[in-house]
C-alpha cells in the first residue's frame, strides 16, 4: 500500500471536512503530524503534542483556543495506535 493510500485510510474523513483546499491541506498536515506522534514511544507523545499545539498557536496568532485541534489530534493519535495494535501478532 502506498503512503498516500495509508494516510487517506487513516485520516481521509478528517481531511475531507475542510471547506477549502487550504483547510484540507492544513488537515492533511495535522494528520501527518498525528501519525508521526503516534509512532513515538508512548511516554513521548504528550510532550510532542504540546509542542505541536504551541507551534500552531505561534504560527496562527489569531487562534487562542486549540481545544478542538487538541481533541482532533488526540483522536487521530489514538486511532493510529489502535491500528498498530491490531496489526501486531499475538505473543504465544
Amino acid at each position: 500500500m502506498k503512503t498516500s493510500e495509508m494516510i487517506i485510510a487513516f485520516a481521509g474523513d478528517f481531511i475531507e471536512t475542510g471547506d477549502s483546499t487550504e483547510q484540507k491541506q492544513s488537515r492533511l498536515n495535522a494528520a501527518c503530524t498525528a501519525w508521526n506522534i503516534a509512532n513515538l514511544p508512548k511516554h513521548q507523545r504528550r510532550k510532542a503534542l504540546q509542542r505541536y499545539l504551541q507551534r500552531y498557536r505561534e504560527e496562527n496568532p489569531g487562534v487562542e483556543d486549540v481545544v478542538f485541534l487538541r481533541k482532533d489530534m488526540e483522536q487521530l493519535i489514538k486511532q493510529k495506535t489502535m491500528q498498530e495494535r491490531l496489526k501486531k501478532p499475538l505473543r504465544k
